[in-house]
């Protein structure tokens, strides 16, 4: 059996060469360093949790979960082997198993911070627990205070209890920490975007989050989603949107369909006089249907083209 101590000892430099190409996105070099380390010093644990963590970022998962047990099986009590286990059972959907492992996480260090973060993480996503949640985000947050990854799930958690103010500000502390934090920018602009309808305000934090990763698809999704929303022209499609989220795909057109067939059903048997205000709501209901079928096509083009900046 391996003792994680003597492992991070034996591969010391090559851990910090690592960690670096891990911060700077450089995931291939991350793995060619701790593979080498690998051939030098064979089942070293520190190595194989750190082969497994690298492999979850690239969603090599089947990789990741292979390198994680490796990790466990030289040393069945290291708390980030554990946490890393527990991420990997909780993108397979094994989310018994993934409670356990987090839970074990803990147990064997409770002042492990990153343990308490993916395990409130976890707590809200899968089990809405934000109570729970709170707590772990808290511990997480009150054991390292400077790691601006745990206020985007503390400013989640304040999401799912309605407390936008106070999620907002965990925000702007994550982001006071690291100003260039992608999924910070990321995550508050959907914030501005979605839940304080501030357009305008969300697509500079779309920009950014863009510029520092171009490659990522959910970020372009939602620039582009902001760049169109703070457009006027495209302000009512954009509440269309928001009913139709709220009740449902497809019912937010039937219920105002409905609407309009009543009324219009209503006038013409109590007041045929009524004819002409019928025509008009039922013309404006038409061209409100032709508006929300062609808005974004239009304005996708308009994007492509340069015309809408």
């Amino acid at each position: 059996m391996g003792n994680r101590f003597i492992d991070l000892a034996a591969i010391k430099d090559e851990m910090s060469k690592a960690e670096y190409a891990i911060s700077v996105r450089k995931y291939p070099l991350a793995l060619e360093i701790l593979h080498r380390a690998l051939e030098t010093h064979p089942g070293n644990s520190v190595a194989l949790q750190a082969i497994g963590r690298v492999y979850l970022i690239q969603n090599n998962v089947p990789a990741a979960r292979e390198a994680t047990l490796a990790a466990l099986a030289q040393d069945p009590e290291f708390p980030g082997a554990h946490d890393c286990y527990g991420m990997i059972c909780q993108y397979q959907k094994d989310y018994d198993q993934a409670e356990q492992a987090f839970r074990r996480a803990i147990e064997l260090k409770p002042e492990y911070s990153n343990a308490h973060y993916n395990y409130s993480d976890f707590l809200l996503l899968i089990r809405k627990d934000t109570v729970k949640a709170k707590e772990h985000c808290l511990k997480a947050i009150e054991i390292e205070p400077t790691a601006p990854r745990f206020y985007k799930v503390l400013a989640r958690i304040y999401i799912a209890e309605n407390n936008l103010q106070q999620a907002e500000d965990a925000y702007l502390q994550g982001l006071s920490l690291d100003p260039e934090s992608v999924s910070l920018h990321t995550s508050y602009g959907a914030f501005l975007l979605n839940n304080k309808h501030d357009p305008k305000a969300a697509f500079e934090h779309f920009r950014i989050a863009l510029m520092r990763n171009p490659a990522d698809a959910v970020t372009r999704n939602n620039f582009f989603k902001a760049l169109k929303a703070k457009n006027r022209f495209y302000w009512l499609f954009w509440q269309y949107a928001s009913l139709r989220r709220k009740l449902g795909a497809g019912v937010s057109l039937i219920f105002i369909a409905s609407i309009v067939a009543r009324v219009a059903w209503n006038a013409t048997i109590d007041n045929p006089t009524l004819h002409p205000i019928v025509f008009v709501v039922v013309f404006l209901y038409l061209l409100f249907f032709l508006y929300v079928l062609t808005v974004n096509p239009i304005f996708n083009f308009l994007i492509k083209r340069g015309m809408i900046k």
